[in-house]
């Protein structure tokens, strides 16, 4: 998720928590700020219903054609009252807690769930995504069931409500029902109360029999659920002293078990009433369901669900933890429809309704990641693939060095980290250097982190979670840059669609020592693939079209790349490193590395970079006699490399790029770019030279 929506999450949390919503124009003023955010932030449809009543709500969907799955993120915008409370909107931070009224109940949720939703909305989606908030949970909940009668929204394949669990994942909560019991007597003064039917006196020996029927109800305990209860909540009867009450009439609370039907309770207190009737033939009671709210109960086993747990669990590091919700959700109606539904969102619920109502900032930025990454799972990310690239321009442009371009706007990369430092210190350089590219006539961008590991940030100070972030944001910079110069110049020039290559750079590169130019690292395939998992899947989440496995100089760490990127269901291509004109750098032969690659799928392309080019016309040779697959070269200007000193030293080639990238082409290169020196530059030579073949 770009950095820019995760504290966005915050903010827009603060702005929501400072609208009184429980009042009717405070219900209004939410909605339409959700409105107004969505619509000037993403190109989602956004529509409003009931918008001239105190208590409208809101729908958003981003859709696509053929949709693989449909997903809804649903919160409510409405509170509780704040009395009791001193400020219960001024929504101030301290500490990095936010307090005030609703702000874990559920407006840090619905921050959490807004934020993923425009973030998910600025890339192209392979599955429907919907985001409703209501403003009537607290009290009735009708609004989902509506939406969904009126069709406002579809029968989505899963549900997500922003309830505080606590980072837990509630999968089930009981039913809920309330029954109102009527006692009908006979007014009487009450100087001659024989005269009369007292309906209290009924409702008092209906009570008796309840009660003494409530512990049989501990026998239907289940083990997650809990045993279903019956509670009194209210009492009426009478108006005056000195009269007999011809009426009573008291209101049970009925929460039942997922599995169980509300009828089963509702025919017991028929035969406690039967059993009033014999003990007093006078006795006369109406028992009446006024209301019902439906249980839900989510399969743990099911594949959908597992899904949608398993991403959660690998945003947030740890397996989530499964619970019960003590109360009642929307997702109850939702259930009437046959949508299964799991509730899961920041803060404790504990602190629902309390004059001290909190909740941490962080774990709203966090459960926002996790959003994404459910998103991410089931809608997906609708990625671009080479194939389809090399289809519509036959030789594919990559680009060209990153490093060289930011030396000449003045970054100072003799540094253990490269060009990744200016991922944290600079990124808006990173993102001039791509937008160069593509107007240059590149197909597809390289994203700055060659050299950017979460071993080698935290070297250098970085937290883990800020290792993360950057890591991240070398793909948010590159999909934002692509994006912008596709509407301001690439779609009406005939251009393809770029490709976002997440580069993923050798264990040598994390050393900083030049082993990346001989492989001989000294440690195991385990160890290799350890390093790389994290990182590569970081990348991909973040929305990378594939990676872009470049520099390898030995065939052990190819092979690690390509078994991860089969296991993530992802996309690569692997380039090498090479020394000569059929090895690469650790001395194994090209042609062995590229007949070992040939049965993986997943690797789209192989090639060589950083590599001197006079070696690489005889290096397609050897790969194109032993592999199927496209070949990718982008090899650098023909200066030599000093890794001790980390400068350049000549050209000994005294040929030009372009010159050579003929040859490459004409040896059969189907996708050509530059590697260290080159610059835009070369790659506009090279696009018009390719363009017009």
């Amino acid at each position: 998720m770009e950095e820019k929506y995760v504290n966005a999450s915050i903010a827009w949390t603060q702005q929501f928590c400072r609208i009184n919503s429980f009042l009717g124009a405070g219900k209004r003023e939410a909605v339409f700020l959700a409105g107004k955010i969505l619509k000037e932030s993403c190109d989602a449809n956004v529509t409003v219903y009931d918008a001239d009543t105190e208590e409208p709500y809101i729908i958003a969907a981003k859709t696509c054609e053929n949709p693989k799955f449909q997903l809804l993120l649903e919160g409510h915008l409405d509170v509780v009252s704040p009395e009791g409370m001193e400020h219960p909107f001024d929504a101030e931070i301290k500490d990095g807690i936010l307090y005030g009224r609703g702000s874990v109940d559920m407006k840090g949720g619905c921050g959490s769930m807004l934020a993923a939703f425009v973030n998910a909305c600025q890339k192209p989606l392979e599955g429907d995504l919907y985001l409703m908030f209501s403003t009537d949970e607290e009290y009735a909940g009708e609004e989902i069931k509506k939406a969904l009668e009126k069709d406002y929204l579809p029968k989505v394949d899963f549900a997500l409500i922003a309830e505080p669990t606590g980072g837990t994942m509630a999968t089930a909560h009981k039913g809920e029902a309330w029954i109102d019991v009527e006692f009908f007597g006979k007014s009487a003064h009450s100087s001659m109360p024989h005269m009369g039917k007292n309906a209290i006196y009924m409702a008092t020996a209906f009570l008796q029999k309840l009660q003494a029927y409530l512990p049989e109800l501990e026998q239907m305990a289940h083990p997650l659920y809990g045993a279903p209860t019956m509670s009194v909540g209210v009492m009426e009867g009478g108006s005056t002293p000195n009269v007999v009450p011809p009426y009573a009439k008291m209101t049970i609370d009925l929460r039942y078990l997922p599995g169980q039907k509300s009828e089963l309770f509702l025919q017991k207190l028929q035969e406690l009433a039967a059993a009033c009737k014999v003990e007093d033939p006078d006795f006369s009671v109406k028992i009446t369901k006024t209301g019902e709210w439906n249980d839900v109960c989510t399969d743990r086993e099911g594949a959908i669900f597992l899904r949608i747990w398993q991403a959660a669990s690998k945003a947030l590091g740890k397996d989530v933890e499964l619970t019960v919700m003590t109360g009642w959700g929307e997702g109850g109606f939702m259930n009437l429809y046959g949508i299964p539904v799991v509730y899961f969102g920041p803060g404790e619920n504990g602190m629902s309704h309390r004059p001290e109502e909190q909740i941490h900032v962080d774990e709203i930025k966090k459960v926002a990641l996790a959003y994404e990454q459910i998103i991410n799972e089931v809608c997906g990310m609708k990625r671009n693939t080479l194939e389809e690239v090399l289809k519509q321009t036959g030789i594919m442009m990559a680009d060209g060095a990153m490093a060289t371009e930011l030396e000449r706007m003045g970054c100072d990369l003799n540094d253990s980290l490269w060009s990744a430092k200016v991922l944290a210190e600079q990124p808006e350089l990173i993102g001039k250097v791509h937008r160069s590219y593509f107007e240059a006539g590149a197909d597809c961008g390289i994203t700055a982190s060659y050299q950017a590991t979460i071993d080698g940030f935290c070297k250098r100070g970085y937290t883990e979670a800020e290792a993360e972030e950057l890591i991240r944001r070398s793909v948010d910079i590159m999909v934002k840059e692509r994006e912008d110069w596709w509407q301001a110049e690439g779609k009406d020039a005939g251009r393809a669609y770029p490709l976002v290559c997440a580069s993923v750079g050798p264990y040598g590169a994390y050393l900083a020592d030049g082993s990346e130019y001989h492989g001989n690292y000294g440690v195991s395939k385990e160890d290799l693939r350890n390093f790389h998992k994290r990182r590569m899947e970081l990348l991909w989440d973040a929305g990378a079209d594939l990676f872009a496995v470049e520099t390898i100089p030995c065939l052990d760490e190819a092979l690690v790349a390509a078994e991860l990127t089969q296991e993530m269901n992802a996309a690569c291509w692997i380039s090498f490193s090479c020394k000569n004109e059929t090895e690469i750098s650790d001395g194994t032969k090209i042609a062995d590395c590229a007949k070992a690659l040939e049965a993986f799928e997943c690797v789209k392309a192989i090639g060589i970079n950083c590599t001197a080019p006079h070696f690489v016309a005889s290096l397609i040779k050897e790969i194109k006699n032993n592999s199927t697959k496209p070949i990718i070269v982008y090899p650098n200007s023909g200066e030599e490399y000093d890794p001790v000193t980390k400068t350049w030293h000549g050209n000994k080639d005294g040929k030009c790029y372009c010159d050579f990238a003929a040859e490459w082409i004409a040896a059969g290169a189907k996708i050509v770019g530059g590697c260290c020196r080159t610059t835009p530059d070369n790659i506009r030579e090279v696009a018009e030279l390719a363009r017009k073949k």
